[in-house]
């Protein structure tokens, strides 16, 4: 977020003459804490009294967050009265497209919605009849995987076994999925989960055993295989799932490895993120096993995930959520007295526009990312349902990476499913396919609805 906000400051052609500010607030994954912060930042104080502001004009212009989904809609009800536009990068859940609940909240990841009708285009496109389901016990799990029965079944496919995963730990509940899993004929199973809540289930599957099964896995774990130790690879390789289309932003890699507490030293979340990479402590105390940061600690010699600009997906998202914020300040800006959108053709004021001026021009905005899509949101401020269909592969190394094999396009104009199926690598190895996978006139396969067409390479 603040690579973008720098990005746009220094554009003379976005905003000329104005820069962006930010703030940013942790909700550490609490609705209580998000609750307090959204007040702050509305009434411009830290001690917080709810319809009271402490400025004339207000600075806040939108909010970016959050990812929970249950924890956007906390913050959205808030928001939603005063109608302060807020824009998530993360939060799935189908009901957030309710604009008479939550009328001033967007987002710049696709609904639950469509990665449900994508699963089942899947599942049809590879004749499975018999599969079994998997949701974290929560909204995002719960609805994702009623989603994809209702759209499964339309196609005939029986569902097997529907099990929960739990928040809390139970090892009884974990041994009784993996034995439901192991007793099942069905060797397909979409799983609606994060990824954290899966770790002790995929212990449990490896500890009996359970090999042969193709994972059909949502967004929230689609590219996690850190999940993974060494010997647990062998029964989760081949798994295939929707995740955010990745795309890269220039420049990014050169920002992040310039970052350092000493050029930022008001800055906690460098500091924390200083700590954790190189484990070290700022002030490690006399008992303190960890060695002490000196700062001389570089950046540029490290290879980790934070510094691997290579896969953004999320990260995309709210590159782009930032850059939506920008566009539709810019379009308030140029806005030309007597042809505004307000009574009268009045324009906005850009240094005191009400929060529901700005989100009237955040509703309509259209711009090119770098990688040249458009970015726009539909009526329920959804963005456009796109994903990339990646499969688990075993590298040179015996480890395990994300390959896109396939696309899903669910815009009005756009292919819905395209499988490069001979790129899919599969449980155990196999390249050539599932036995009952589909006859193959091309390698390249386009599913549309119930029509299926061959493609040549």
């Amino acid at each position: 977020m603040i690579f973008a906000i720098n990005e746009i400051n220094k554009n003379e052609d976005l905003l000329p003459n104005l820069s962006l500010g930010y703030a940013i607030y942790d909700t550490c994954n609490s609705i209580t804490r998000a609750v307090e912060q959204m007040f702050a930042l509305i009434t411009g104080n830290e001690v917080y009294v709810p319809n009271y502001q402490c400025h004339i004009n207000s600075s806040l212009a939108a909010v970016i967050g959050e990812s929970s989904s249950t924890i956007s809609i906390a913050m959205a009800t808030i928001l939603g009265i005063y109608q302060y536009p807020q824009i998530s990068y993360f939060s799935s859940l189908p009901a957030l497209s309710n604009k008479k609940e939550f009328p001033s909240l967007l987002r710049t990841i696709p609904s639950d919605t469509f990665q449900s009708k994508a699963f089942a285009y899947l599942v049809k496109h590879f004749d499975w009849k018999w599969v079994g389901t998997l949701a974290e016990d929560i909204e995002y799990g719960i609805q994702g995987v009623q989603l994809f029965r209702e759209e499964v079944e339309k196609y005939g496919v029986c569902i097997a076994f529907a099990e929960k995963i739990p928040l809390t730990f139970s090892r009884a509940t974990y041994q009784q999925i993996a034995e439901t899993i192991k007793s099942s004929n069905a060797k397909v199973i979409v799983v609606f989960s994060g990824d954290s809540n899966l770790l002790p289930l995929v212990e449990e599957i490896a500890k009996q055993n359970i090999t042969g099964i193709t994972w059909l896995a949502s967004e929230a774990w689609s590219t996690a295989t850190y999940i993974l130790k060494e010997n647990q690879i062998k029964h989760f390789e081949g798994t295939l799932g929707f995740a955010i289309t990745k795309s890269h932003i220039p420049g990014l890699h050169e920002f992040l490895v310039g970052l350092h507490p000493f050029n930022e030293p008001q800055d906690m979340f460098i500091k924390e993120l200083w700590e954790n990479i190189f484990e070290c402590l700022w002030n490690p105390g006399v008992k303190h096993d960890r060695r002490e940061c000196t700062g001389a600690e570089n950046l540029e010699k490290l290879t980790n995930t934070f510094l691997d600009t290579s896969e953004l997906r999320v990260t995309s998202n709210v590159y782009n959520a930032v850059y939506a914020v920008a566009h539709a300040l810019h379009n308030l800006q140029s806005c030309e007295q007597g042809k505004g959108p307000f009574e009268e053709g009045r324009c906005a004021d850009i240094h005191a526009f009400e929060p529901s001026q700005l989100l009237h021009y955040l509703k309509r905005v259209q711009f090119l990312d770098k990688a040249g899509n458009i970015q726009y949101f539909d009526e329920n401020g959804d963005t456009v349902p796109k994903y990339d269909l990646v499969n688990w592969q075993r590298g040179s190394d015996g480890s395990v990476v994300v390959k896109t094999v396939g696309r899903y396009d669910g815009s009005k104009f756009g292919v819905e499913l395209e499988l490069d199926v001979e790129a899919i690598y599969w449980n155990g190895g196999q390249k050539e396919g599932l036995a009952e996978g589909p006859n193959r006139v091309g390698s390249l396969l386009a599913v549309t609805g119930f029509e299926m067409e061959s493609f040549q390479k």
